[in-house]
Order: C-alpha cells, then structure tokens, then sequence
C-alpha cells in the first residue's frame, strides 16, 4: 500500500492492533501476528518486541515498497472499476464464493467491498496462525523471508501458480494459508478479530477446534475495517478437491449449498471448469451466483445463454496462454470482436494491463431464490 496509507494504518494501530501476544492472553492476538506479517507496526506506547528486531525492520521496508508499487499499478485500479462495474450488481453484506483461490483474499477483498462473507478453496494447505513465541524466535528472520518470497507472484502477476505455491506454503515457518491471508488483511487495512480452526462434517456443518493439526480442513477468520471498525465480515479458507469424484464426500459442496446466492469470482482458474469433471462446483456457481466475475479460464462463456444472463465484456480476448492453448473458446473470441469496454489492469494469466480480460455476468430477473 502508498506510504500515507501504511502511516494512516499505523496511526489507529494502537487500540485495533495493540494487543500484545503472550501467555497471559485469554486469546491469541492475532491481528497483532497479522501487523507482524504486513511489516505494519502497532503505535503502542510499548511497541512489541518483534517490532524492534533488524529482520522486521528490514521486512517492513522491503513490504512497504512492494504494497506501494502494486497498489498504485493494479490494486487502485482494480477498486476504482470494481466501484462502477461490480457493487451495483451486488448485495451489502453479501456472500462470494471464490472458488480455486488458495488464500488470495487481496483481490476478493478489492472487487467486492461490500461483501460481507467470502468463501475461499484450494489444495493448499490451512497451515496455522503464528504464536506469540515464533514472531521473535531465531528463525523469524527466515520465515519474513519465505514470506516475501511467496509472495512474489502475486504481487507482480496478480494469481498464485497452484503447484508453486503448494510447495512453499508446506515448507514455510509460518505454515500455509492463514499466514498470507491475515497478512493480505492487515496489509489491506482491516483489523483482524478473530480466527477459528475449523473440521467441516459430511453434512457440510463445521466444528470448531482447539488447535491447528491434521483434522482441520478450514479456518474462519473474522476482521473489520480499521478506519470504521462497524461491520464484522468473514472470510472462510477450505483445503479441498472441488473435483466431482471428491466434492461430494468432504461436506464442501453441501456447506456452499446452505450460504445464500451472491456473487461468484474466478481468475487464473487453471480452466479446470471446462472440464467434465468439475461439472457439479460450475453447476453449483451457475445455480448459485446472481452476478458472476471472472476471466476466460473460469466457466465457459457458452454456459451462460443470453436469456438468462446479462453479459459485460472488458479488455480483450484472442486465446488463451499456450500452456492452456487447448482451451481457447472460439465463441468467446467472435463475442469479443464484436466488442468490448475497456479495462485499465492487468488481471489472471495475461497479467499484462492491456491484455487481460474480464466479464460481469448478471443474471436476468433479479435475485436468486434463498
């Protein structure tokens, strides 16, 4: 984020970001791990430990000029059009499912800021929160390292490469996604309130449990924006195969199913929707989505027939990347030629602003039953 923002930030950290992690808490506080991860420091009259190493200070400036250049060169742009093209085909308070995100929350975060829940999937891994001890122990320096690195792509090509991003988020000292995630929160100006580890049932309930190990498929974590501490939001981040062979045992499907419609968000989606077998989680969006964001690689352009969508093209289509080359959509690109608007970012696999593309598919008739 610009330096004025991170100082604005900093400036009200010392009542929404001041609690200090120690034995003596009766929860973790976890937005101060969040503070530590975005290189934000808390203006509490005892600054925390870890604010005072070398390491952090290093990671604060290294992150302070990366969330600079990124935000004015994509994110800026991405909530200005998002401001005209997507909250007024949305509900206040609404539900997103974002569907083969891994723990990209920083763009959800920016095309729906109004939503008031947002559902999130990948195969990577939950991970777990960081602990009062690991924010100052010897190899902290490391892992602000690991962090920086696993952050990389996102921040200059604006999507995670899944099978990278499996590998560093298992090796990691701040283990997989909820790291990145209260990091993307606090870097984007919400205060983080609270985090839940969660095992989801069959029936597509969800348990609370104590602790991160191997029976947690989930995690919940609640923030509020810093400047109008208000509104409590949600963000919910499932481990899990979407593939029709495994959908149905988990319980995800049957979770998705019990949240309200709302809108429905896919980028960089490996096209793993043009596929048979991921036919019931593009069903489900089809039947579940009162508007729905994406570029070319989410659910095929043919899926979404004029009488029952209102269809926006932006930016511009000729093909996909060549790795993906087998899915190119003829239909798609004669929709495109016979026009688009403009779009001012770069998004998804042609990352370059000028040759991305995105859609905004409204459905027809208003809002879906609940």
């Amino acid at each position: 984020m610009p330096h004025s923002r991170l100082r604005s930030v900093v400036a009200i950290c010392s009542t929404l970001c001041g609690l200090v992690l120690g034995a003596g808490a009766a929860t973790p506080a976890y937005d101060d791990a969040a503070c530590f991860l975005a290189g934000i420091q808390p203006a509490d009259s005892e600054p925390p430990a870890w604010s005072q190493s070398e390491a952090w200070k290093t990671h604060q400036q290294l992150m302070g000029k990366r969330w600079e250049a990124y935000e004015d060169n994509t994110l800026k742009k991405i909530e200005a059009w998002a401001g005209k093209q997507v909250t007024p085909h949305t509900r206040q308070g609404g539900v997103v499912r974002y569907i083969f995100s891994g723990p990209d929350i920083l763009h959800a975060l920016r095309m729906f800021p109004d939503a008031g829940t947002f559902i999130l999937c990948g195969l990577e891994p939950v991970g777990e929160a960081p602990t009062a001890e690991s924010l100052t122990a010897p190899n902290a320096a490391a892992g602000l390292r690991e962090i920086r690195s696993a952050l990389g792509e996102i921040l200059q090509f604006s999507f995670f490469r899944t099978n990278d991003m499996k590998d560093d988020l298992r090796q990691e000292i701040f283990p997989g996604t909820i790291p990145v995630m209260l990091l993307f929160l606090a870097a984007s100006g919400e205060e983080v309130l609270d985090l839940e580890y969660l095992e989801l049932k069959p029936d597509g309930t969800v348990r609370p449990v104590r602790q991160a190990g191997p029976e947690v498929d989930g995690v919940r974590i609640d923030f509020a924006d810093r400047s109008q501490p208000v509104a409590k939001r949600s963000l919910f981040y499932f481990s899990t195969n979407v593939a029709d062979f495994e959908i149905g045992k988990t319980g995800f499907l049957k979770f998705l199913e019990a949240r309200p419609a709302g809108a429905a968000y896919a980028k960089a989606a490996s096209y793993l929707m043009h596929k048979e077998y991921f036919s019931v989680i593009r069903g489900h969006l089809l039947s579940h989505s009162e508007v729905v964001i994406q570029d070319d690689s989410g659910i095929p352009y043919g899926f979404f027939a004029a009488d029952d969508w209102e269809i926006t093209r932006f930016g511009t289509y000729d093909g996909p990347i060549k790795l993906f080359s087998e899915w190119r959509q003829e239909t798609l690109r004669n929709a495109y030629r016979a026009g688009s608007q403009p779009l001012d970012f770069g998004t998804g696999y042609k990352w370059r602003e000028g040759q991305s593309n995105l859609m905004r598919m409204v459905r027809r008739g208003g809002v879906v039953q609940q």
